[in-house]
């Protein structure tokens, strides 16, 4: 997406746009700095209303992505300044559960990125182009000149063959 269009949040469809392709970013953004997915979820949806609710205020002059970020980083921050004073002290246990949960999204996420990498080069290209760089199926068959129904059957493709790589 162009810098102007991430600014234009007025527009439904343009906001969906918006949301889908950063949607995972922030998402995992919040399961780096610790959070739980279900935290990470709730606050990637915080993130997201507090977005839609102060669009008016956004610096055009200032990059997008970095004004996003900063949302999703105060909303974090907001939500263990909360949690700290609900919670006095966390217990040893609890860090070994926080751990243990980080260790195993490092371990899903560098199985997944091995699985992606093992595609085929153009199944791997589109599923890519999809799920990471956020492009519908139409923009993808569009950029690489290929019809939508190789685009869906590449897609299908790659997550047949990741789900039976990466199996968690």
């Amino acid at each position: 997406m162009e810098e102007k269009q991430l600014f234009n949040l007025n527009d439904e469809k343009n906001f969906k746009k918006v949301f889908d392709f950063f949607h995972p970013k922030v998402y995992f953004y919040f399961v780096k700095n610790g959070c739980d997915t279900s935290t990470a979820q709730d606050l990637t949806q915080e993130t997201f209303i507090k977005l839609y609710n102060y669009k008016s205020t956004l610096n055009q002059e200032l990059k997008f992505s970095t004004q996003l970020f900063q949302i999703a980083k105060t909303t974090m921050y907001s939500h263990f300044r909360k949690q700290k004073i609900q919670t006095v002290e966390l217990n040893h246990m609890d860090w070994e559960d926080a751990l243990e949960e980080d260790r195993t999204y490092r371990y899903e996420l560098v199985a997944i990125q091995q699985a992606t990498s093992a595609l085929p080069q153009k199944c791997n290209e589109i599923f890519t182009l999809s799920k990471f760089n956020g492009l519908t199926n139409q923009e993808i068959a569009q950029s690489l000149k290929i019809s939508i129904k190789t685009v869906e059957s590449q897609m299908t493709k790659a997550v047949k063959i990741l789900r039976e790589k990466v199996s968690f």
